[in-house]
């Protein structure tokens, strides 16, 4: 069975050291782990749909059946539509409803990581999975963040 990217993180929030952290996310590595994170962290992301909290009930309708653990890793460039760019032209209820659609595709856990980092934070269970840390994992996604 896949990890889930919530998973991972929680593995990573788990480690005592920063090296272990970092070191559980380059183990995990992946463009959606890293495409997540980034858009946590990057200021430059700005999601294009309305602040605060979404409700439980629109998180819990998946089937607990499924084995959605791994869904988030096809799914995560549906992030791509509900972010703010030049060339997004979306109308906002259309993003709204890509965002639900991708909330419902993936398992409950990393529903509520996306609802966290459309708000540009990560849940509290994450906590030790910091800017920085993240920085170290991926230089590379991290280039032009502030400091």
């Amino acid at each position: 069975m896949i990890k889930s990217i919530s998973e991972i993180l929680e593995e990573a929030s788990a480690q005592n050291k920063k090296a272990d952290r970092v070191a559980v996310l380059q183990k995990n590595s992946s463009a959606a782990l890293k495409k997540i994170l980034g858009f946590a962290y990057d200021p430059r992301v700005v999601f294009a749909l309305p602040k605060g909290n979404i409700p439980d009930e629109a998180i819990n309708f998946a089937n607990k059946a499924d084995d959605l653990q791994g869904s988030l890793y096809n799914r995560a460039r549906m992030l791509d539509y509900v972010i703010q760019t030049p060339t997004n032209k979306s109308k906002p209820i259309e993003r709204e409803r890509i965002f639900f659609q991708l909330l419902e595709s993936v398992d409950p856990d990393d529903a509520r990581l996306l609802i966290a980092i459309k708000d540009k934070k990560l849940p509290k269970q994450y906590s030790k999975v910091s800017k920085e840390v993240v920085a170290e994992a991926f230089p590379g996604i991290a280039k032009g963040w502030e400091k």
